[in-house]
């Protein structure tokens, strides 16, 4: 929430201030400077546009990091303190890189906790304004929903104060509804397990823990060769837990069935390439490895660091090609050493770390060919980096296994801290409770006109449905299905090719976005699916310019909804300080790059 000022000298003089502080001009040394900086802030009408000005500089977060800090008394906080964590609550500074900018300035309000521990204390006394009590709220889902572990201090802290009278009396809806989503986030989050015994998750091996996100979703070697059962859940074991909790145990067995799914898979492979288990396939080892260097990419394109390792033994195929002919013969043949094909560096019996393997031609044509080795940690490359100073009985085995297809999902399932639709996915009994869930959708004006005429529609005898300057026959099914779709949490429509589904589907999408908060995200099972609805979507009244289009395949029709194409267009219209933030980050990764070829070249030379 912004504040304005109506004079204009006053006006001039807040932005010469906020000018000043995030140009470096002007320090923080009173509270009377923080007070009017913060106040600065506050009266700007963008709150993204101010906030990405802030974050892009390094002394403008420090401005704010001491202005909030500077007069902890009360009076401060309510005043200054408290209005700047509301200025955050704009839904648009949540948009912003993808969660990014707003993630920072919690962390500067969070960390150090002297700010947070002064927070609690007027929580505790009951001195908060029901319009604060919602700000305070909002800032404990926040900061309950990151995932940074250290904020698991200040995770208990918010556990504890949603038990107390402010939170529980609030008479604001919207802080009652934060109060319902924060319990719903720390429960998901919680590691209680309401399994005992041997048969309990945790201590198997070096990776077995009662909460699911703390297991690597890569393995470890004790892990690997361990004859322990891995732990998970039937189905009708999480249908009979408690609602409450349900929703935790579900995340938790889906990660492990699924995770489980992966090593069987990797187990089997790697199973044959040892020789331990039969099989008609060839696995590829590659031997006599060296260490050469680090690659992280150029200014243009750069990845994570990847381990350069050349090879000796294992690449025949490629070592028989004369080197002029190699760029060709790799070109020609993608399916040799596969980009981002996966494999385990090995000593012995002994997994050392896992990698993916980066498909670099300009490597790979060298004589001995070099490996472009992606490391599933910082802790993997280590563990390499120490295994490669002495490469003898040192290999690499490449797998078949498809991990690039389990690896995005696993991480999202941990990092998960609400679960979209708990209660219509699993309220399995009757006896389940959960009245959030059950509460109608809240629509704008706009959209609840249009139900209001389906309605009319659905009870009368005229099938006309006026939308958007155009008149729409539909038969009485398909009046019920759109009903039934805007008015359902979870809704299916089923039907015989030609009835109708896209084109209510896409009338759904026409009336809900009359609503300009509402954000439709579209799945499709083929590219050809997505593209038809798409189109569908422009058919009946979207502009193309309302819609992005994620994935490299396209219609002609739908090409230039490409992501990529539109990134492209608006690379012009950026900001300066987005252009600031941008080549500031560049010059801080330049720097991380010479310090890693400076410390690699250094133990290539054995120094």
């Amino acid at each position: 929430m912004t504040s304005s000022t109506s004079d204009p000298r006053r006006a001039a003089r807040l932005l010469k201030v906020f000018r000043d502080v995030t140009k470096g001009g002007k320090a923080i040394t009173t509270a009377a400077d923080a007070r009017l900086f913060l106040e600065a802030v506050r009266t700007n009408p963008s709150p993204a546009a101010c906030l990405e000005i802030i974050t892009a500089s390094e002394i403008a977060k420090n401005a704010i990091r001491h202005s909030i800090r500077i007069d902890l008394s009360t009076t401060f906080v309510r005043a200054h303190v408290i209005p700047f964590m509301a200025y955050l609550t704009d839904p648009a500074v949540k948009m912003m890189y993808d969660g990014e900018l707003l993630r920072q300035l919690l962390l500067i309000i969070a960390q150090p906790p002297v700010l947070w521990d002064n927070l609690l204390h007027v929580y505790r006394d009951s001195r908060l304004a029901e319009e604060e009590l919602y700000v305070f709220a909002w800032l404990c889902l926040e900061l309950a929903s990151l995932s940074d572990s250290e904020l698991n201090g200040i995770v208990d802290d918010i556990s504890i104060a949603l038990e107390q009278s402010p939170l529980q009396n609030a008479s604001d809806h919207r802080t009652r509804d934060l109060t319902y989503k924060i319990k719903k986030v720390l429960e998901l989050r919680s590691s209680i397990s309401p399994d005992t015994g041997c048969e309990a998750a945790g201590g198997r091996h070096d990776n077995d823990f009662v909460n699911f996100r703390d297991i690597s979703v890569f393995p470890t070697s004790d892990e690997f060769y361990s004859s322990a059962p891995p732990f998970y859940r039937q189905a009708a074991e999480v249908a009979g837990i408690g609602f409450a909790q349900r929703p935790r145990a579900h995340l938790d067995n889906q990660f492990r069935l699924l995770r489980e799914d992966m090593l069987g898979e990797l187990r089997d492979d790697l199973k044959v390439a040892t020789g331990r288990k039969k099989s008609k396939k060839m696995a590829q080892i590659l031997t006599d490895l060296a260490f050469t260097g680090i690659d992280t990419g150029d200014d243009k394109r750069g990845h994570f660091c990847a381990v350069l390792v050349a090879c000796k033994q294992g690449l025949e195929a490629l070592t028989r090609v004369p080197l002029p002919r190699r760029q060709a013969f790799l070109n020609d043949c993608r399916s040799f050493l596969r980009h981002q094909s996966f494999g385990a560096l090995c000593r012995d019996d002994n997994i050392v770390a896992f990698a993916f393997l980066l498909r670099d031609v300009d490597e790979l044509r060298k004589e001995p060919p070099v490996l472009s080795l992606q490391f599933t940690s910082s802790d993997a490359t280590g563990r390499a980096l120490l295994a490669l100073r002495a490469p003898k009985d040192l290999k690499f085995i490449l797998v078949d296994t498809p991990v690039f297809a389990y690896q995005p999902v696993l991480e999202r399932l941990q990092d998960m801290v609400e679960m979209p639709l708990g209660g219509e996915l699993l309220r399995l009994d009757a006896d389940d409770e959960d009245d959030q869930s059950l509460d109608s959708l809240q629509y704008g004006t706009l959209v609840q006109v249009q139900i209001g005429r389906l309605r009319q529609l659905l009870n009368g005898e005229s099938r006309k449905l006026d939308l958007c300057d155009r008149r729409l026959d539909l038969d009485h099914s398909q009046i019920r299905a759109l009903l039934h779709t805007l008015e359902s949490p979870v809704a299916l429509i089923q039907g015989p090719p030609g009835t109708g589904k896209s084109f209510v589907g896409a009338l759904a999408a026409k009336v809900l976005l009359m609503d300009p908060s509402t954000r439709i995200l579209v799945l499709s099972y083929t590219n050809h699916a997505l593209d038809q609805f798409l189109e569908d979507l422009m058919k009946i009244g979207i502009s193309s310019s309302d819609m992005v289009r994620l994935g490299s395949k396209s219609t002609a029709e739908t090409a230039l909804l490409s992501l990529d194409v539109q990134l492209r267009a608006s690379i012009d219209r950026r900001s300066p300080e987005a252009w600031e933030l941008i080549n500031n980050t560049k010059e801080e990764l330049t720097n991380i790059r010479e310090k890693i070829n400076s410390e690699c070249s250094s133990l290539v030379h054995g120094r």
